[in-house]
């Protein structure tokens, strides 16, 4: 028994290590933003007609993306009396539309980051209810990947348990490093 969960921890450690290694990239990112200046985004702005006249913003992105403008999920959709504007995110780009009943316009500001925004972005999505089938899948890869950690963390338990020789240096870690990760998330949350 032990010799199938070892094997199992090591398969599942080698399995998330690289999807661990992207994700502390973009957390030291987040954390070191100032290193980063860099890689600013760019700006481009484009503006188009769409016929037949779209009535509701879902509408509005779905003619756009028809055009091969933009890709992504709709955000803060506000109105007015003159039309709508709105925000359509995808890791790494940012479109912001500004659309005119009266004229049938668009307006669209696409803000793209690069690789960096990518990575930052991607950091911050999650769920598998995205406009994207590719970013669902994300959400997706992202809870596997996070169960496959509870399964290492679990096995690495159990196997240290069963090493009697270890149990109070061990048990003496556990407890100091749970104590200063809740310590950190408090910290974190709280401010």
């Amino acid at each position: 028994m032990y010799q199938l969960v070892r094997n199992v921890h090591l398969a599942l450690g080698l399995a998330i290590a690289a999807f661990m290694l992207a994700y502390s990239a973009s957390a030291f990112r987040m954390g070191h933003y100032f290193l980063f200046k860099w890689s600013s985004p760019t700006t481009e702005q484009s503006k188009m007609v769409l016929e037949p006249a779209p009535r509701d913003p879902r509408e509005i992105v779905a003619a756009i993306r028809a055009k091969g403008v933009m890709a992504g999920d709709l955000y803060d959709v506000e109105t007015s009396s003159v039309g709508l504007s709105f925000l359509v995110r995808r890791p790494g780009t940012e479109y912001r539309v500004s659309y005119t009943v009266a004229t049938k316009t668009a307006e669209v500001s696409t803000k793209s980051g690069g690789f960096w925004e990518m990575i930052d972005k991607m950091h911050h999505t999650g769920g598998t209810w995205h406009d994207e089938p590719i970013m669902s899948a994300w959400g997706t890869f992202v809870g596997l990947m996070s169960a496959f950690l509870a399964v290492v963390a679990l096995t690495g338990l159990w196997m240290w348990f069963k090493r009697n020789r270890e149990r109070r240096l061990g048990g003496i870690l556990l407890t100091v490093s749970m104590i200063v990760s809740v310590l950190l998330l408090v910290i974190v949350r709280v401010g």
